[in-house]
């Protein structure tokens, strides 16, 4: 029968044993933080870019007609008015 057990001197000494222990979670979290870090969030696209292929119809409220996607992308330029939208 095989047993393990752990004898060593340094697992006796309190000291050491804490040391240990903050060198291996400084060792696994500042591993883990390097590998986390981001530029930032990519800028967001002008007005034009982001339309840029899309239908525009002009009224009211401008919108953007995306075939490609499917999707209606409305022009909000009248941030002190009143607007009723229903979908």
């Amino acid at each position: 029968m095989c047993s393990f057990s752990i004898d060593h001197a340094f697992m006796r000494n309190r000291p050491l044993r804490t040391l240990l222990c903050v060198v291996v979670l400084f060792a696994v979290f500042g591993s883990v933080s390097v590998f986390a870090q981001d530029d930032g969030p990519d800028p967001l696209p002008s007005l034009s870019e982001k339309t840029d292929g899309m239908e525009k119809h002009d009224g009211f409220v401008p919108f953007y007609w995306d075939e490609r996607r499917g999707k209606v992308w409305l022009e909000i330029s009248r941030f002190d008015q009143d607007l009723l939208y229903v979908s």
